[in-house]
């Protein structure tokens, strides 16, 4: 008995369920402007710890100099 050659054929509702989940997989990509929002938060965060940083070194100093200070004075520390 001959075998009957399968043929696939594609439907036009095939095709449109395609299309609809490939639109929904493309509206859930993020726009030009949800980058952008991102990069400039990530750059004001850069810009917070580099000041953060800088203060750290500040107080960090100021500690040093009253540690000094308070022994050069016999000014007993207070614990922290």
């Amino acid at each position: 008995m001959p075998q009957k050659k399968k043929t696939n054929i594609i439907t036009k509702d095939y095709l449109d369920a395609k299309i609809n989940g490939l639109d929904a997989k493309i509206n859930g990509l993020a726009t030009k402007k949800d980058i952008a929002d991102v990069m400039w938060e990530l750059k004001n965060i850069r810009e917070e710890n580099v000041v953060l940083a800088d203060m750290k070194r500040q107080v960090n100093d100021h500690e040093d100099r009253l540690e000094l200070v308070e022994n050069k004075l016999n000014i007993p520390q207070i614990a922290a």
